[in-house]
């Protein structure tokens, strides 16, 4: 970031989508190997156009981690496809190394052991009996290979408190229907055609449903949590198209009907990739991550994220002395980045590592339900951030000893009665962005 800027994030951003499509690409090619390549390349582009859509979600922002994550999962299901075909390599051995640096990136490494549990139980199924005991063996030194981390075993229980933990406050992690109608409706299509057919092939060949299992499981996931949908996507992409191919002979389909996936691109990922990068150019954020209009109160996030409250934050920055600042989640690292160390807020999206269970239970309560204003009070909380079309909340800070000393089409800024001021006149076309080193205190009981 600080030697390539906003560029090389970019860049990153985009080689980690084609790392990820091409292994995705790879997988298919795998599976479809006893198909035409034309057809294979048809069906490979028609699913990968909406899937791409789907996937601006986990690309639209700046890199995180959990794009990482994208990538070492279809990377697991890769080299465990290639081992199930071709017994004699010995690429299994390369998962511990592999998971032992995906568990220092990110926690999205548990969906790696699973695609590795299913596809023993699949070897098992089939009585490969040798395989199954490499595959067992590199399992276990994989679950060696989690303690290979600063915190040792102590970190395994965090994960899974994690993995269970309730993120109602954060839009990508609820239903994926939250993410607006498209969204959440081509969703439900890839999923209820890619799982039919899985269905419709395991019963006919009476085979072990391995894909199946897959395919459902990372879409029960991508369903409750709008966070995880690329990883049903790429599994479509790489084991789901294979199930529509199988379809095709079986049901007696036209050849002039097949010949029609002759006409398309032969490259068809490479174009749904290229459709994704001209969406992310040419397109908002409105398109790109579509919302249900209106204000989410629930989730603590307004329908367009690009609104930010760039006065308030003017504002703020120019205050003298240390600033705690009760403030949603999702403005919670803008505010972090444009002003610490002299504003430090209630929470940021590192809520489940750095801010104990207390505090994220009582930021819920503020921000949900009966909107009760004291949690705030009972730390040392010097002013209260609110989003301007959270009615809810503005009437409970209005109706407390707060007061309102900052307002905008975008947040309102309160602060505590001994402290109000007179605002000064802001424009919320500017903004203050500090160069940010550090971490941020947590706030402490009054």
């Amino acid at each position: 970031m600080t030697t390539w800027g906003a560029a090389g994030l970019f860049a990153l951003k985009l080689a980690l989508l084609a790392m990820t499509l091409t292994m995705a690409a790879a997988i298919h090619r795998l599976e479809s190997d006893d198909q035409e390549p034309k057809r294979s390349a048809g069906i490979l582009f028609l699913l990968g156009l909406p899937a791409c859509y789907l996937l601006l979600n986990a690309y639209v922002s700046t890199v995180q981690c959990h794009a990482f994550s994208i990538l070492g999962y279809v990377a697991f299901l890769w080299i465990l496809d290639g081992y199930r075909r071709f017994p004699s390599t010995r690429a299994p051995w390369l998962l511990p190394p592999l998971l032992a640096v995906w568990i220092n990136m990110h926690g999205g490494f548990v969906l790696g052991l699973f695609a590795i549990g299913v596809h023993l139980l699949w070897l098992v199924a089939e009585r490969r009996k040798q395989q199954a005991i490499e595959l067992s063996i590199v399992a276990l030194f994989c679950l060696g290979a989690l303690l290979l981390n600063p915190y040792g075993w102590r970190f395994v229980p965090k994960i899974i408190e994690a993995w269970s933990m309730s993120r109602v406050e954060i839009v990508e992690w609820g239903n994926v229907l939250g993410n607006g109608p498209l969204y959440g409706w081509i969703y439900v299509a890839l999923v209820c055609s890619t799982l039919s057919a899985a269905a419709v092939n395991a019963w006919r060949d009476r085979r072990f449903p391995g894909a199946l299992i897959l395919l459902a499981a990372t879409a029960v996931q991508g369903f409750l949590h709008a966070k995880l949908v690329p990883f049903f996507l790429v599994t479509m992409l790489a084991l789901g198209s294979a199930e529509f191919l199988r379809l095709i002979p079986r049901y007696d389909i036209p050849r002039r009907v097949a010949d029609f996936f002759c006409l398309l691109l032969p490259s068809g990922i490479a174009a749904a990739a290229v459709t994704l990068i001209v969406l992310q150019f040419a397109s908002g954020d409105k398109i790109l991550r579509p919302r249900v209009p209106g204000w989410n109160a629930a989730a603590g996030e307004p329908a367009d994220q690009n609104h930010y409250p760039i006065g308030a934050v003017s504002l703020l920055a120019e205050m003298q002395g240390p600033v705690n600042l009760w403030c949603p989640l999702h403005w919670g690292k803008f505010i972090s980045w444009s002003l610490y160390p002299n504003v430090r807020v209630s929470m940021d999206g590192r809520f489940e590592t750095v801010f104990p269970a207390p505090v994220r239970a009582d930021h819920l309560r503020f921000w949900t339900g009966a909107r009760d204003v004291s949690v705030a009070s009972d730390y040392d909380t010097t002013h209260i951030l609110v989003p301007a079309d959270d009615v809810a909340t503005l009437a409970a800070v209005d109706a407390s000893s707060w007061v309102r000393i900052y307002q905008d089409p975008i947040a309102v800024l309160y602060a505590r009665t001994a402290l109000a001021t007179a605002p000064a006149a802001r424009d919320n076309s500017s903004t203050f962005v500090g160069d940010v080193v550090g971490d941020l205190s947590r706030f402490a009981h009054r």
